[in-house]
């Protein structure tokens, strides 16, 4: 039997890494960091479409903006295998709308 989840979701949005091993800088990403390291892009073997970044220990950083068609989603799904020292930011929107826990003012 379906749940009600099952029925009402659906994809709005997938981050896709089927362009690699070219660099995401030249697919959607942008460079946020400071540093001039050069990282290798990699498939990511345990996640299917996934990708691996190799950064050497240098720091690197970039940013990935979901379109304006995808923002209306309740619920983001994520898969991660992180290395040594390896970290992730996410930043997160939460609009306020009539009939939520909280009142729109």
């Amino acid at each position: 039997m379906r749940s009600i989840r099952d029925v009402f979701s659906r994809l709005l949005h997938e981050i896709r890494f089927d362009y690699l091993p070219a660099s995401p800088l030249d697919n959607g990403w942008k460079k946020v960091s400071d540093t001039d390291a050069s990282p290798k892009f990699h498939k990511a073997a345990q996640f299917p479409g996934g990708l691996f970044m190799e950064t050497n220990g240098e720091v690197f950083s970039m940013d990935y903006y979901i379109p304006s068609d995808a923002k209306s989603a309740n619920g983001v799904e994520f898969q991660a295998d992180f290395r040594h020292e390896a970290k992730f930011y996410t930043e997160i929107q939460v609009l306020k709308t009539p009939g939520s826990s909280e009142r729109a003012d």
